[in-house]
């Protein structure tokens, strides 16, 4: 940093560590943030209640994950392996395909939007991170203790102990609604705004959930 009030040329070091200064920013971290794995260790048997490996495959089935999906893909992802496969794809576009397709179908990338090689968190630990805070978020251009109360998932997917955990019980004053984004299928038939409705009553249940806590 060039500092003109002080004229002088400030270094890398010495800057970071004024900023980091500031505020209490280890403190914050220590004693605010929730972490998963207390969450599930502090449900204890609730966290064990999920659900059956049938309604499990049910559920897959239900939301567009073909056998060749969870044996190829799914399946290497949970050994901690990569599904290698052609990245070339030969099936019918989803918007002309006779079969029911998962939305991320209809979603296409151009060749050179991916990474090369794919940002790897195992790997590449050092530069990045799956862990991902999710809960209340505060003032961006601000920075206080309050910023700091979320609950820190180490990755983006959640296992069924981890999912029943957070259904199921309360923790430091934390609690989870579940919401039901599924709609009649009669009313598809009645009205061709019966998605969007229902997408706006959702989001509805949403934000009443949140203003409740």
């Amino acid at each position: 940093l060039i500092d003109f009030q002080e004229q002088r040329i400030v270094p890398d070091g010495e800057l970071k560590e004024r900023m980091a200064a500031e505020r209490p920013y280890e403190k914050w971290m220590a004693e605010q943030p929730l972490l998963l794995d207390e969450w599930v260790a502090d449900a204890g048997a609730a966290a064990a209640a999920h659900p059956a490996r049938e309604t499990l495959n049910s559920t897959l089935s239900m939301h567009g994950f073909t056998k060749e999906s969870s044996d190829i893909l799914v399946a290497a992802m949970a050994k901690g392996k990569e599904a290698l496969g052609s990245m070339g794809v030969d099936t019918p576009l989803a918007a002309l395909s006779l079969q029911p397709r998962m939305p991320s179908h209809y979603f296409k990338q151009l060749f050179a939007q991916v990474t090369n090689p794919p940002i790897d968190p195992i790997r590449e630990e050092v530069v990045m991170s799956l862990q991902c805070p999710v809960g209340p978020e505060q003032n961006l251009l601000a920075a206080t203790e309050a910023h700091a109360r979320r609950l820190i998932l180490p990755h983006p997917v959640l296992s069924l102990t981890e999912m029943a955990a957070l259904q199921t019980s309360t923790h430091k004053g934390w609690t989870a609604t579940t919401l039901d984004a599924t709609f009649p299928l009669a009313a598809a038939k009645e009205s061709p705004n019966a998605m969007r409705d229902a997408i706006f009553d959702l989001s509805a249940k949403a934000e009443a959930a949140v203003l409740q806590g």
